[in-house]
């Protein structure tokens, strides 16, 4: 059985983050981070968005 390619959702995305009580696009979270450290699954991606406080 063939697992799921990840994708990373469309970078204007945007996320409730409670600390700031605001919404953030995924591309302003990832603005000045090396594309080669953008998450490439889940994991990585779940790991950004507590990170960033966002829902």
């Amino acid at each position: 059985m063939a697992e799921d390619k990840f994708v990373l959702p469309p970078l204007d995305t945007k996320f409730h983050c409670t600390n700031l009580d605001r919404e953030m696009t995924l591309g302003q979270m990832l603005d000045g981070v090396d594309p080669d450290m953008w998450p490439t699954n889940e994991e990585m991606l779940e790991t950004l968005l507590f990170c960033m406080d966002a829902e």
